[in-house]
């Protein structure tokens, strides 16, 4: 039982790799199965073992990154916004040729949204009942922010800005901070 799970294992993780590396050229609906297995040293059987089709194993890998950050959001409520930007930056890097693909002009729609959604919502419960002077809805303040910060970290990984996760945090801190001066109490 132990050699299947590698090899399972195994498996999944080259036609990963495979993927990603395609996903570079092209986007997904231009990689076909055959391509996917060639590329992967992979028969098809094996593929349809586990996916129907490589858009389904592109939601997974797109799952499992959105899980790794969605963490950085819920896991530790009582971590400061720097923390948890710091949290979130060293996920990104780790996984930096990933989200260069995943942010690229290309990127899923699905993946995105439900990335401004757990953003919008962190910062909800961030700053719950700390806003007086709000001339606009709050969801559109926080979308905003989340918007901001994504494009920020797009910039940062597509342009192979050498700066260090760190350093992004501390900007994206910096940031939010000077927005949200404007609306907190005095």
């Amino acid at each position: 039982m132990r050699d299947t799970d590698r090899r399972v294992k195994y498996t999944k993780m080259v036609l990963r790799e495979s993927l990603l590396e395609l996903l570079q050229d092209k986007p997904i609906n231009r990689i076909s199965v055959t391509e996917l297995c060639q590329n992967a040293d992979v028969n098809r059987g094996t593929f349809y073992a586990h996916y129907s089709e490589p858009y389904d194993l592109l939601k997974q890998i797109e799952d499992e990154l959105f899980e790794d950050i969605r963490r950085c959001f819920e896991e530790k409520p009582d971590n400061t916004m720097e923390e948890t930007n710091m949290d979130l930056m060293l996920v990104i890097n780790r996984n930096r040729e990933l989200c260069r693909i995943i942010l690229s002009d290309s990127a899923s729609p699905n993946f995105m949204s439900r990335v401004y959604d757990v953003g919008a919502e962190y910062f909800r419960r961030y700053w719950k009942g700390s806003l007086e002077r709000l001339d606009m809805p709050e969801d559109y303040l926080y979308r905003y922010i989340v918007t901001g910060n994504v494009e920020l970290i797009r910039y940062w990984i597509m342009n192979d800005d050498n700066r260090s996760p760190e350093d992004i945090a501390a900007m994206m801190s910096s940031l939010v901070s000077s927005i949200m001066q404007a609306y907190r109490q005095k």
